[in-house]
């Protein structure tokens, strides 16, 4: 429950600044982007790590509200650090996403957003589970957004990469 609070979090920064990214890349102000987009992965981040640390520090607290038998609170506690972990991964993730689609760069965004649930979830659940049986399961979710967030970054620098390359490119002499 925590994990699609902070997804919805991390999603609503990143969509609250996506009209004025639109407007700066159309309007070839890459500069003013990317300090923009430094200034979304911090927020996101800094309430992220605040969500994170706040889930650790009141485990037993969130355990008692949702109810959880002794045997249900030791799972849920034993997955709880790696959903946490997660939480800083997702927090980048979500601001790449909303910054590729509102540059109209859908292929790199669509790219992120399909792989998570059809791709790296069943596959690293599978093999992790096999591998590290329940804990295989908390982990998996911490290494899928490891990976997402790496390729998020990878294509981030590739589109920021084309931005220069084409300011460069339109320079009049």
């Amino acid at each position: 429950y925590i994990s699609y609070i902070v997804i919805a979090i991390a999603c609503a920064i990143g969509d609250a600044i996506q009209p004025l990214f639109s407007y700066y890349e159309a309007s070839h102000h890459y500069k003013i982007n990317y300090k923009m987009l430094k200034q979304c992965f911090i927020i996101s981040f800094c309430f992220c790590l605040g969500i994170a640390i706040f889930t650790l520090v009141g485990r037993k607290q969130l355990g008692a509200l949702y109810n959880l038998s002794d045997v249900a609170y030791q799972y849920y506690e034993s997955g709880l650090i790696f959903y946490a972990i997660g939480f800083l991964f997702v927090s980048i993730i979500k601001i790449i996403c909303s910054y590729l689609y509102a540059v109209n760069d859908k292929k790199r965004a669509n790219a992120l957003i399909i792989l998570e649930p059809f791709v790296l979830t069943p596959l690293f659940l599978g093999v992790f589970s096999l591998l590290l049986d329940l804990k295989g399961v908390w982990c998996s979710y911490l290494i899928v957004q490891i990976f997402l967030c790496l390729l998020g970054v990878i294509l981030l620098r590739d589109k920021i990469r084309k931005n220069k390359f084409q300011t460069i490119n339109n320079i009049q002499y």
